[in-house]
């Protein structure tokens, strides 16, 4: 029975072995002869790689799914820790080589990018810009003798114009000038004339003002008297009340008031007295 169980181990255990060589010797084939198509295609085209690559990816992709598919079912049967092992290392290795076989074209498709970009760039470098700054300067050297003139023409034209402009506004201020000394003369005239006109005026306001004609002496006569106060009247109907030291027109200050014989003696000499009717 041991015998059995070891022959039927190492049956499970070759049979995925003979198929996974199969599958790979398939996978190597077909492998090898995608790099004769990419090689013609390249041959062809300079970016025949570049469209063959993804198409390689999935049919590489593709078969390792269904290898993968195949020794996980056969796993799945298998309960021998050394076979898993075993299929883990070949998987590991799978990997490490088409990571290493997808490096490799895009390594060896570097420099086909910079040949193109230098016979691209090849053209591009010619010696007719000189050829044409020189036409340049050519035809703008002439021009520009005119163009320097004509400011200068019409700066001389727009001087000649001011320096008339700045003439007319001197003879302007001269005129001004004139006038204001004549209207100076003109003030000082009238004012001399104003000055004679107003002394005029004033002699000929005295010579109108009404002269004061001597009119009728003023007489007053006592009508009463009292020690220290006296009333008197004039001639013109006026009656007054007068004390020591009270004046009165045309007899001057009251000096003396003489109540027993009836007298107003005054600084000028003259003395009220009663009327000849007043007795």
């Amino acid at each position: 029975m041991m015998d059995d169980k070891k022959n039927t181990s190492s049956d499970e255990y070759q049979f995925p072995q003979e198929e996974y060589v199969a599958s790979d010797q398939s996978s190597t084939f077909e492998e090898g002869a995608d790099p004769s198509a990419a090689g013609a295609s390249d041959a062809s085209s300079p970016f025949g790689e570049a469209e063959d690559k993804p198409a390689q990816k999935k049919t590489v992709l593709g078969k390792l799914g269904d290898i993968f598919s195949v020794i996980f079912g056969k796993i799945s049967e298998m309960r021998n820790k050394r076979i898993l092992v075993v299929v883990a290392a070949i998987i590991l290795l799978l990997l490490i080589v088409r990571a290493v076989h997808n490096k490799q074209p895009s390594i060896t498709s570097l420099p086909s990018k910079p040949e193109a970009k230098a016979e691209y760039t090849a053209p591009t470098e010619q010696t007719e810009q000189p050829i044409v700054e020189e036409a340049k300067t050519q035809t703008f050297q002439p021009p520009a003798m005119p163009s320097m003139e004509q400011p200068s023409s019409a700066s001389q034209a727009e001087l000649k114009k001011l320096m008339q402009e700045v003439g007319s506004i001197q003879d302007e201020l001269q005129d001004t000038r004139q006038t204001n000394q004549a209207l100076e003369k003109s003030m000082h005239e009238l004012t001399t004339q104003v000055q004679l006109l107003s002394s005029q005026l004033s002699e000929v306001a005295a010579k109108l003002a009404p002269k004061k004609t001597p009119g009728e002496a003023v007489v007053y006569h006592l009508r009463a008297v009292v020690p220290d106060r006296a009333w008197i009247i004039s001639n013109k109907g006026e009656t007054l009340t007068v004390a020591v030291g009270d004046k009165l027109d045309h007899y001057g200050t009251v000096d003396k008031i003489d109540a027993q014989n009836g007298m107003i003696e005054t600084s000028s000499g003259q003395k009220i007295s009663y009327g000849v009717n007043d007795f």
